[in-house]
């Protein structure tokens, strides 16, 4: 059985850890990104919904800060 990961992130609380990064987003952009790359497919393990919200796991935070720094 897959092991549910611990922290789950709402969208503002990804845009503020990725700007306390360095990398400022704006929630448009964000939505940009997760189309791009495919970040609300569930076998990515980017994220989960959880009672009607979109919920990201660390994971996508150290997924994004990687792309947007090459």
């Amino acid at each position: 059985t897959k092991r549910e990961k611990s922290k789950l992130y709402l969208v503002r609380e990804v845009l503020l850890k990725l700007k306390k990064r360095g990398i400022k987003l704006t929630n448009q952009k964000h939505i940009v990104l997760w189309k791009k790359y495919d970040g609300k497919n569930i076998s990515k393990g980017y994220g989960a919904p959880v009672g009607g919200n979109w919920y990201w796991y660390q994971d996508w935070i150290d997924f994004l800060t990687k792309e947007l720094k090459k």
